[in-house]
Order: C-alpha cells, then sequence, then structure tokens
C-alpha cells in the first residue's frame, strides 16, 4: 500500500465574457512560505468546494456548493486558514451543489478573479451569482480545455470542457490539473463518461497524485479507461453520508478498489487536506480515521474461515470488531476474508 500519514436564468453572454481542518484552527498571522500546495477538500456535505493554498500564499476555491450555510461554513474556514481575500474562484459548473455558497463568498470577501465554463443556467441562484460577480466589480472569465489559469509559480491548467455544446450541464465541468513541484491533483466537478472521454482523446497526460473522484462517485462517471489514465494515489469522494443519491456507487468503488488507489470520504473522514512534507504525500483529515489497508486478512486460525461477515440483504460488511457484528442472522451471512474481497463482491463497510 502507498504512504499515508494521518494529522489531525438566463443572462446575456456578452457580461460573462466581458480552519482550516482543525488541524490548525488558529487565526494568529501565519508565515506564507510553505512547503509545497496544500489542498482542502472541504467536508460540505452533498456538495464540493476545494481550497488550495499555493506555496507562495496564493488561494483558488473550486467549487462552493453544499448542505446548509455552506458560504458561511467556507468563507470561516478560508480566514481561520489566515486568509481575508481569495485570488482565484473557479465554478465548475452552475448547479447549486457546485455553487450555492458563491453569493456569499463574494459579498463577504474580496475575490480577485472569477471563472466558468461558457454557459449559462434558468435559476434565481445562477442570477444571484452573475449579480455578486458584478457586485464585487468582477467579470466572469469563460474556461475551456487548452488554457492555463495564472497561479504564481504554480500549474493551474484547463483539461476541460474541451467541446462548446453538451445536452447536460454536469459536462459543461471545468476539469483543473494542478501541480506544484512536488505533486498534482485533478479536480473534475461533475464530469461524466462523454467528457471524460473528451479529456482522454485530448492526449494531455492526465496523471495526478490526488484525484476529486467525479460526480461524488456517481456511476455516470469514473469510467475504467478513465481512472487508469489518472492513475492516481489517493481517490477523494465529497459526499453526504447517506444521500439521497446512492452516492457512491458499487460500479465506481469496485473500480477505485482494483485501481489500488487509497480511498478517502468527506463523509467519512470530514475535511481531507492533501500536502508534501520532507519526503512525503502526506494526507490529513479531520475525523483522523486511516484509510483501511484493503487486503489485511482476517481469518480464523483453526477453521480457515474468513471473518469479516457480510449481510446478504444490506449488502453491508462488518468487521470483527463492528458494532453490528454480531447482529447479522445467520442465514444472512456470507463471509469474507479481506475487505477487498467484500467490495469485489458489491458490498460495502458497515459505519461502525
Amino acid at each position: 500500500m502507498k504512504k499515508i500519514r494521518l494529522f489531525l436564468l438566463i443572462v446575456v453572454w456578452s457580461f460573462l465574457m466581458a480552519g482550516c481542518v482543525d488541524l490548525t484552527t488558529s487565526n494568529q498571522e501565519k508565515p506564507f512560505k510553505l512547503e509545497s500546495m496544500r489542498v482542502h477538500f472541504l467536508n460540505v456535505g452533498q456538495g464540493n468546494a476545494v481550497f488550495i493554498e499555493g506555496g507562495e500564499g496564493q488561494t483558488l476555491l473550486y467549487d462552493v456548493g453544499g448542505d446548509g450555510d455552506v458560504g458561511k461554513q467556507i468563507v470561516d474556514y478560508i480566514q481561520k486558514c489566515g486568509y481575508e481575500s481569495l485570488d482565484v474562484m473557479v465554478i465548475s459548473h452552475p448547479h447549486a451543489d457546485h455553487m450555492n455558497g458563491a453569493p456569499y463568498i463574494l459579498e463577504k470577501i474580496k475575490v480577485h478573479a472569477v471563472y466558468h465554463p461558457k454557459v449559462t443556467h434558468t435559476t434565481q441562484l445562477f442570477e444571484d451569482f452573475v449579480q455578486g460577480v458584478k457586485k464585487a466589480n468582477l467579470s466572469l472569465k469563460p474556461v475551456k480545455a487548452g488554457m492555463e489559469i495564472p497561479f504564481g509559480n504554480m500549474q493551474v491548467k484547463v483539461l476541460g470542457p474541451c467541446s462548446d455544446y453538451y445536452e447536460g450541464l454536469n459536462d459543461y465541468s471545468v476539469v483543473l490539473q494542478v501541480k506544484d513541484e512536488h505533486f498534482s491533483v485533478l479536480l473534475t466537478g461533475d464530469i461524466e463518461a462523454l467528457a471524460e472521454e473528451e479529456v482522454i482523446s485530448s492526449g494531455k497526460d492526465l496523471h495526478a497524485d490526488v484525484l476529486q473522484v467525479p460526480h461524488h462517485g456517481s456511476s455516470s462517471s469514473s469510467t475504467q479507461d478513465f481512472l487508469q489514465k489518472v492513475n492516481p494515489k489517493y481517490s477523494i469522494l465529497s459526499l453526504a453520508a447517506d444521500n439521497k443519491y446512492g452516492h457512491p456507487h458499487k460500479e465506481v468503488m469496485e473500480r477505485l478498489v482494483k485501481l489500488d488507489t487509497e480511498i478517502l470520504r468527506t463523509d467519512e473522514q470530514g475535511t481531507i487536506v492533501a500536502s508534501y512534507q520532507g519526503d512525503a504525500l502526506v494526507i490529513e483529515t479531520e475525523k483522523g480515521i486511516q484509510t483501511p489497508n484493503m487486503d489485511k486478512k482476517y481469518i480464523d486460525e483453526k477453521t480457515g474461515q474468513g471473518l469479516i461477515k457480510g449481510n446478504k440483504n444490506s449488502k453491508v460488511y462488518h468487521m470483527p470488531e463492528g458494532a453490528h457484528y454480531d447482529s447479522v442472522k445467520e442465514d444472512n451471512v456470507i463471509w469474507f476474508q479481506t475487505e477487498r474481497e467484500a467490495v469485489n463482491a458489491g458490498y460495502r463497510r458497515s459505519k461502525r
């Protein structure tokens, strides 16, 4: 297994053209010289928000959507990290779970540039977003594959959207490859299989050390070809526990497990932060839950039977120390030796 260390509408298009995790929640002045970029995958419920600190103190916010008062949550988090402004805001596409915090954020902190794909939406939220950009004396900067977003000493390449028109809004999602000299991250919004294939066909190098799994783990995304091209060490899922969409879908989890990538989820680990410290890519999480060793064997030494207990009805598996391990009826039990075996059979881990 790879190393991991845990520390704690409709508008005129001419206008569109024209703290941190409580690992360090201090508000004291911080040295804006970091060893590497720090990428924060915020725990915003069913939505997406990624905050990036560059080594020179530059800041980028990719998506600002989620549950509850998400705009305030994001502003509070950025300020706890020691920042009072944003250099760049990128909204991947105009769905509420990726942008509903934008009007509040634009009102409360200084944002120097806002990027958005060349598409509009017929919602009050999108209109409020556009008005928020106007009030901030900014113009939306249109984004398309092939361009780069200026971001100090770091590379921020736009790999998608590749086309001018899609039937659904998800495939308009801005795909960003963010790199510094130490590691790379691929941010994907809600791209689906069509947009994934376009990005692959572009011939660009898609490899990234950390992948934000597309569309919260929906089966409409994360094709095998796409995942293999990215080949991430760590795969981050941003979603709410027990969400109404059933994310992440079983097919995607199976593909991720077979990819031999470390899987982390905001609904289980809380906010997740990736950075390079010393000589290793380090993952810190809010809840301090370590990614399991999927190949560790749990076997009864006397009988050779696996000790991981699957429930045939619920398709949930329970670890020997789990709170509900003994509650599964004998007729419903199926035994596994490793977690990987259970996941490959279509089971998901019990939350307790």
